[in-house]
């Protein structure tokens, strides 16, 4: 079965997106990879298609002003990928899609798991930030269905405007947020990926034999993009409620980066439990390569 990788990117491409290219190249088989972007990507392989985004403007977004003016483009970027995505899957008619943040390093090969996801995700796969936050640390896509889907569900939430979304949410209503309140509202639309080496709620952990990473493994791996400090990431009261970082504060478990095999672990109850991929959020993707 075979793999299709997608990514996105707005603006003038940065040295990290071609390492997380690499990376895919790297680790990969039986796979296509597209590149969906305003800009030229340098990088050139076999399975690389560029697909430029202005070829394939998603309609739903012509007049939808949901983050349009805000001062970070992150907030509008982050939103409208999915519907961009949704068009390539449309006009290629792509199944068993992968997407992520560009700022990501896999370390496995999806096709050693992709019947897993497929058997056990009826649309979409996602890993959990926090409760109510999910993060495109991994994303799995089954099909078109799948994305339309969850496009209508944005639509609709991103249609009562920014303001209204931040009373409700009482919060930022930015794309993580949108994404968590479509998995606990939409029936079965979003299925969660197994973040943690001990979970009885999540029945993939045994059959996949790893976990994914959100983003608090990459960031206690390798710092954020303001503090290349693990410890002023898990200390940090502002994270408290996310799912990974009390368990790594109180030793229940802790991650690392093995110097020999170039490969991530989360130790647990004596076991190391394979990282499949690393939310690498300082961009330093180089020093784990």
């Amino acid at each position: 079965m075979k793999t299709n990788f997608i990514l996105y990117h707005r603006g003038p491409i940065p040295e990290y997106f071609e390492d997380c290219i690499a990376q895919i190249i790297k680790t990969q088989t039986n796979y296509n990879l597209y590149t969906i972007t305003d800009a030229i990507v340098n990088y050139n392989h076999e399975c690389l298609i560029k697909i430029n985004l202005k070829d394939i403007i998603p309609q739903e977004l012509c007049n939808l002003h949901f983050y349009a003016n805000d001062p970070n483009p992150l907030w509008r970027t982050s939103f409208e990928r999915f519907f961009y995505i949704k068009n390539l899957v449309m006009i290629l008619k792509l199944q068993n899609i992968i997407h992520f943040d560009n700022d990501v390093l896999l370390y496995k090969n999806v096709s050693d798991i992709i019947n897993i996801l497929d058997i056990n995700i009826p649309h979409i796969g996602l890993p959990p930030h926090k409760v109510n936050e999910l993060v495109c640390g991994f994303m799995y896509i089954k099909n078109i269905n799948s994305l339309q889907m969850l496009c209508s569900n944005l639509i609709k939430l991103a249609n009562k405007g920014v303001a209204v979304l931040e009373h409700e949410f009482s919060t930022m209503p930015h794309e993580m947020r949108l994404l968590g309140y479509i998995q606990a509202n939409c029936g079965n639309l979003i299925t969660l990926l197994p973040v943690l080496p001990v979970d009885p709620w999540n029945s993939m952990l045994d059959k996949l034999q790893c976990v994914f990473d959100p983003s608090s493994y990459g960031q206690y791996i390798g710092g954020t993009h303001s503090a290349n400090g693990a410890d002023k990431l898990i200390y940090n009261p502002l994270n408290c409620y996310r799912i990974i970082d009390p368990l790594i504060r109180d030793n229940i478990i802790t991650p690392y980066f093995d110097s020999v095999s170039k490969q991530p672990f989360v130790t647990y109850m004596g076991q190391n439990i394979p990282i499949f991929n690393l939310h690498i959020h300082s961009k330093h993707l180089k020093n784990y390569v």
